[in-house]
């Protein structure tokens, strides 16, 4: 019982304060009972208004997705890479400038294959066997006539090939690359890559093309090689005034092929002793004698000159003397072609060796020169935000309940009152 009293007393003592607890007192106070209860509902109506709409606040702000925009102004490359290796696919970078040319941020270079840099097609070396061909006593198809000729030609084609891949490079370079917005550095590398591969691609084209306009077009018109090596003239007769000039077409009996009929028929390249010695004909390997020089040269491959013993033997039969030394070329180099790859494979791949592709990224990423990085992401509102938020608005929503709320019971209370009273008065006796 001594437990139980004081503790009915308090819970008294804060019952009655809640039930004469009122915010909305009246200035002076009044004592009219019914002002005093209007007031006192009003009181209630307030706290139980404002802990709903509290209470629903922060309920909606914990529970929806917002959108939040993380901007970082004028990044350097550094915090790019940063930024996209955690945010990759959101984030966007605008660039300021949007084209840039490739010579900017692309470095290339090309090694040709080592027979455009070696003896065979050395000017001083082709001339001087010219000279010592003029004195050979024999005629084609022995290889030793066509054979500087092959040199020469071989030189013209690292020529050519080596003034195209200048050319295009210089056209290349001054292309430009477009991006509204800065490309991811890998994808930027292969897009980069795939621009110059098929630059390059349509280049070798052209020239294949030109290449084969100009054999279709020997071959249609039945052009007389300036060596006679397609067709050959003799006089009818011998003894005749004046004499008659008959050509008839260079037959390649082992191929059983006839240069009026085409301009590729070939063999293979034979080179007779010179020193009469009366050795065997020498079968150069890889090397072909045909109708034109060209059209012999593209189906030849360079497997003899990979080999001294070769060399020696062409250079003995041939009596091909030079103060040059003829060095081999090195089949232990590493490369993409094979001792036996024709010329026309060569060509193909406008006989370069290795390409050197430099693609320097910071380069890119300057010239773009992007002002902001920006990335978005959805999120839930935290702890600190939504007590933010809910201290930002509460002042006013007070004001706006002190204000709403009692007028709302007055009217009420008045609206109640009159409908109590209008009957009441209706039913007065007379």
């Amino acid at each position: 019982n001594n437990v139980t009293e004081p503790t009915i007393g308090k819970w008294q003592k804060i019952k009655n304060f809640l039930r004469k607890f009122n915010l909305f007192p009246s200035i002076p106070p009044s004592t009219n009972q019914y002002d005093i209860r209007n007031q006192r509902i009003s009181t209630g109506l307030f706290i139980i208004s404002l802990i709903i709409i509290m209470a629903t606040l922060i309920t909606y702000n914990a529970l929806i997705n917002i959108t939040k925009t993380i901007t970082i102004d004028k990044p350097t490359l550094t915090q790019y890479l940063d930024l996209y290796s955690t945010h990759s696919e959101i984030l966007t970078c605008p660039c300021t400038i949007i084209s840039i040319g490739y010579k900017k941020f692309i470095d290339i270079e090309y090694t040709l294959h080592q027979v455009c840099n070696s003896t065979f097609v050395n000017n001083n070396y082709i001339q001087n066997i010219f000279l010592q061909n003029s004195l050979n006593t024999t005629g084609f198809p022995d290889f030793s006539v066509t054979y500087p000729y092959t040199l020469n030609a071989l030189a013209l084609f690292c020529q050519l090939t080596d003034n195209i891949l200048s050319d295009s490079l210089i056209q290349f370079s001054s292309s430009r690359y477009l991006s509204a917005s800065v490309t991811p550095k890998q994808l930027f590398e292969l897009q980069a890559q795939s621009s110059f591969q098929q630059f390059i691609i349509s280049r070798i084209n052209d020239l294949l093309f030109m290449m084969q306009f100009i054999r279709d077009t020997t071959q249609a018109n039945n052009f007389f090689s300036g060596i006679f090596t397609n067709y050959y003239f003799y006089l009818v007769p011998a003894n005749a005034y004046p004499p008659v000039s008959i050509s008839l077409p260079v037959p390649f009996e082992l191929s059983n092929c006839s240069c009026m009929i085409s301009a590729l028929c070939t063999e293979q390249a034979v080179i007779y002793d010179n020193g009469n010695n009366n050795n065997d004909p020498f079968i150069v390997p890889g090397l072909y004698v045909g109708c034109f020089i060209v059209e012999a040269l593209l189906q030849s491959t360079l497997e003899c000159f990979y080999n001294q013993t070769c060399l020696n033997i062409l250079q003995s039969y041939g009596r091909f003397s030079s103060s040059m030394n003829v060095i081999p070329l090195n089949s232990s180099l590493s490369s993409r072609y094979n001792t036996t790859s024709t010329i026309q494979e060569l060509v193909n791949e406008l006989m370069v060796e290795n390409w050197n592709l430099s693609i320097i990224y910071e380069n890119y990423y300057n010239g773009c020169q992007p002002t902001q990085c920006s990335y978005s992401y959805t999120a839930k509102n935290n702890a600190i935000y939504i007590a933010t938020m809910i201290f930002g608005l509460i002042g006013g929503l007070m004001t706006i309940l002190q204000c709403f709320i009692p007028r709302l019971v007055r009217l009420i209370a008045r609206c109640i009152w009159k409908r109590r009273v209008v009957p009441e008065m209706s039913f007065v006796p007379t």
